[in-house]
């Protein structure tokens, strides 16, 4: 009994720190519209360096990993385009939330935007 007690203590001593980085949402980033659409991503995920290219036939991209992304957005459909962020701390859209990160892009818009994931410890 005295083993198992050690041994279930050694384990609750190795858990995260953080139970947000244990579970939770991974950061993600999405977009849905008909239409030809871009979004062009540049991602540091565990201090790598990605490029990611979103579009009609492949609109979304997860990293549990993702440090920080910046990403280029081109709608050149006749109709809104919708970009979701979800798992991030907080929203870098004007009028969203950590909860509700929508930016809705008008039909012939472009813009960009930056993300930063996790906060350097």
């Amino acid at each position: 009994m005295t083993k198992w007690l050690l041994l279930l203590a050694a384990g609750l001593g190795a858990s995260p720190v953080n139970a947000a980085d244990a579970v939770g949402t991974p950061p993600s980033i999405s977009a849905h519209g008909p239409g030809n659409w871009e979004m062009i991503c540049h991602i540091v995920a565990d201090g790598d360096q990605l490029v990611r290219v979103l579009g009609p036939d492949h609109n979304s991209y997860s990293d549990s990993k993702m440090q920080r992304a910046s990403c280029d957005y081109k709608n050149t459909t006749s109709a809104p385009l919708s970009i979701t962020i979800a798992g991030v701390p907080a929203c870098p859209f004007k009028d969203g939330s950590a909860d509700a990160c929508v930016l809705n892009v008008p039909k012939g818009r472009a813009g960009s935007f930056d993300l930063k994931v996790k906060v350097a410890r």
